[in-house]
């Protein structure tokens, strides 16, 4: 029998104590190995905050994707969505999930369970509740036709069989859509060219961010201009489909033939993508100064990808850590130590020799420290600086550890709250009340982040709610930059009038 959970925010949680973000309603009995690895799929990305007019753009992320708990093998159907404000008014999202044994996976394939109306929910407002059983895949067939909405979006239905066949391709397929376009319609069409038992082989999602480590995800729906887009594009003999550009007729094959025709091939298993032609033809020149270094090829060759941080700017991660990969032929239980002990080595690199660098970094040149009173401007500056940058290592440790391995993000606002307390205090001599009044909206924020912290029950609530708190911490922290400028100037100023 399928189990399920209802994940978004509340005031209560299912589980006794738990708030914000949490489990509202699951199948009675599941194991709290599944729930907890059901939560971690709930990750999603608002493109636009709820007040904004273009709010309804907000992609919804129907997936379905497979997971082994316990030894046993589960086929996760997924619908996460913008969900307005939730009781504290932020930025709320609704995710529900069902897990799926192979006995109960219908033949018209995944894509077409989540098209079908009410089998996932669209809203909650209920009290909660643990559900009494699973719900069961609708009955129904679905047949292989003229790719119709392909030749809409498109003009070419071909580009349907494309994606089918990159299905056996050796690499990930990528469809880079615009906000407010709904793909989920071309996925079924793709699967109905698939043999039934084979639709449940292939994991999509039509709004890819960050998945989990070890998270299979073939077909991936990624946003144009995202760095996951950006990223696809440099991808060596990676499917990619761009809906947001004129593609033309689609390369032949197999597929793509049965894609404008409807009829299926006389082969009942479609042949493999070429691993060449597909990329010659789908993708345009490669960009300028493509990265050829061990890195860029590691991240070329292995199947499974995490997504870019939002939070973050600049280029996505190659680094080992930072990509965490599951090459073909290695199992995860191999690789977890090792996995573990290289996400230690860095963390003891970045809290030992960094914490001495963070402090010995500042924002003013060295010809400013020559008159009497800028010991002191120099001292509350590195202190500022220094928070500046634990902000972005917690940011950059968030991507790169496991929820359970993470660090406790007490410690990090500790060391925060020291440089902050540190940089008040050389602040009150020098009269700055201005400058006060910045670091005091700075920790508004951090105390925000703090109590909304404190207030999650799990070490995935944890990592939600800190980020849901970043937007407050990344304004208020501009707003104290802008402020060091200013008094760098002043400062600056009177010394060339002196």
């Amino acid at each position: 029998m399928s189990q399920e959970i209802v994940y978004t925010s509340a005031p209560q949680g299912l589980k006794m104590g738990s708030r914000g973000f949490c489990t509202v309603a699951s199948t009675s009995g599941m194991a709290s190995s599944l729930a907890e690895r059901l939560e971690s799929l709930s990750g999603y990305r608002h493109l636009y905050p709820p007040q904004d007019p273009q709010a309804r753009l907000n992609p919804t992320a129907w997936s379905h994707l497979m997971l082994t708990v316990g030894g046993k093998r589960y086929h996760v159907l997924s619908r996460i969505a913008d969900a307005g404000l939730d009781y504290s008014q932020r930025s709320n999202k609704l995710a529900h999930h069902v897990a799926l044994d192979a006995s109960e996976l219908a033949p018209a394939g995944p894509a077409w369970c989540l098209l079908q109306p009410d089998f996932m929910f669209t809203s909650w407002n209920e009290a909660p509740r643990l559900l009494a059983s699973g719900r069961t895949p609708p009955p129904g067939e679905l047949r292989a036709g003229v790719c119709q909405t392909w030749r809409e979006m498109t003009g070419d239905a071909g580009w349907g069989g494309v994606l089918a066949q990159a299905a056996d391709g050796p690499r990930d397929a990528y469809l880079i859509f615009a906000p407010g376009m709904d793909v989920l319609p071309l996925l079924v069409e793709a699967q109905a060219l698939l043999p039934p038992a084979k639709r449940w082989e292939v994991s999509f999602s039509t709004f890819v961010t960050k998945l989990p480590p070890g998270v299979e995800c073939r077909w991936r729906c990624v946003v144009a201009g995202s760095e996951e887009a950006l990223l696809a594009q440099r991808l060596p003999g990676a499917t990619v489909i761009d809906l947001t550009t004129s593609l033309g007729p689609a390369p032949e094959g197999p597929l793509v033939t049965a894609a404008r025709t409807g009829v299926l091939p006389a082969s009942a298993s479609p042949p493999p993508v070429p691993k060449t032609s597909a990329a010659a033809a789908l993708t345009a020149a490669p960009l300028a100064g493509l990265d050829t270094t061990p890195d860029a090829d590691l991240l070329a060759d292995v199947p499974y990808r995490l997504a870019a941080d939002p939070t973050l700017g600049g280029p996505p991660p190659t680094s080992p850590l930072k990509l965490l990969t599951r090459p073909s032929g290695v199992r995860t239980k191999r690789l977890a130590p090792l996995l573990a002990l290289g996400g230690l080595a860095v963390l003891l690199l970045l809290l030992g020799g960094g914490y001495w660098a963070l402090l010995a970094s500042g924002y003013l040149d060295h010809t400013m420290v020559e008159t009497v009173d800028t010991g002191s401007e120099q001292e509350a500056k590195n202190a500022i600086e220094s928070a500046d940058k634990v902000l972005a290592k917690w940011n950059t440790l968030k991507r790169e550890l496991d929820k359970e391995e993470a660090l406790s993000l007490g410690e990090h606002i500790a060391q925060l709250e020291q440089r902050l307390a540190a940089g008040k205090e050389h602040l009150k001599p020098l009269d700055k009340q201005s400058f006060e009044q910045e670091l005091a909206g700075l920790q508004t924020a951090l105390d925000t982040w703090h109590e909304a912290v404190a207030r999650a029950s799990t070490p995935t609530q944890k990592l939600e709610e800190a980020t849901e708190s970043q937007k407050r911490l990344d304004d208020a922290h501009m707003a104290v930059q802008a402020n060091i400028k200013d008094v760098t100037n002043k400062v600056k100023q009177a010394q060339d009038e002196a």
